[in-house]
C-alpha cells in the first residue's frame, strides 16, 4: 500500500473515531454480575481493520498496539494536528462474547499503561473478540472510552489511534 493511501486511511479512521467519541456513550451489561468496567466510558467505533470487509479475519492469537491521544472539542475540525499524547493511561483488554449485540465481559486478559508518547502494545492475546478500555490517569481532563476488536495474527499490523475528547 502506498504511503499516501496509508495516510488517507489513517485520517479516515481518525475522523470516524472522533465522530464516535462525540456521539457514542452506550455501555454493555456488567461482567460476571459485578462492577461494570465500561460504566461512564464512551464507546468508540472499532479500530479493527484486519478483516477487510467481506474477507473473514484470520484465526489465531494476536495483539493490539497504538496511541492514545487527547483533543478538545474546540479543536475541530483539525483534531489530528492539535491532539496530544496521553501518558500513563490504563489500557485493558477483556475477552468478550456478544449477547443481544452487547458484549459480555470476562475478567481482564491483559492491562498495560501508555508511555510518555501515549503509545501502548499488548502482549500476545488468545485469538477472539475483546473489549478494550482506555482510561486516562486521575486528573486528566479527557473522557475514558472503550472499543471492541478481534485479536488475530494480523490484528497488530495496523496501529490504532484512540482519540479521547475532553469531559
Amino acid at each position: 500500500m502506498s504511503h499516501v493511501r496509508s495516510v488517507r486511511n489513517s485520517l479516515v479512521s481518525l475522523c470516524l473515531l472522533a465522530a464516535a467519541a462525540a456521539c457514542g456513550d452506550s455501555a454493555p451489561a456488567a461482567p460476571n454480575g459485578g462492577n461494570d468496567p465500561l460504566e461512564a466510558l464512551v464507546q468508540h467505533q472499532s479500530p479493527d481493520t484486519t478483516a477487510g470487509g467481506a474477507v473473514p479475519a484470520p484465526q489465531g492469537d494476536g495483539y493490539f498496539r497504538g496511541s492514545v491521544v487527547g483533543y478538545s472539542e474546540a479543536d475541530f475540525p483539525d483534531t489530528l494536528k492539535s491532539a496530544k499524547p496521553i501518558a500513563n493511561a490504563a489500557v485493558t483488554a477483556y475477552p468478550a462474547t456478544l449477547t443481544n449485540a452487547d458484549p459480555k465481559l470476562g475478567p481482564p486478559a491483559a492491562s498495560v499503561r501508555t508511555g510518555a508518547d501515549g503509545q501502548f502494545t499488548f502482549p500476545t492475546l488468545k485469538g477472539g473478540l475483546y473489549v478494550v478500555t482506555f482510561v486516562p490517569p486521575a486528573g486528566d481532563p479527557h473522557k475514558a472510552a472503550w472499543t471492541q476488536a478481534t485479536a488475530n495474527p494480523q490484528s497488530g499490523d495496523r496501529p490504532w489511534i484512540i482519540m479521547l475528547g475532553t469531559k
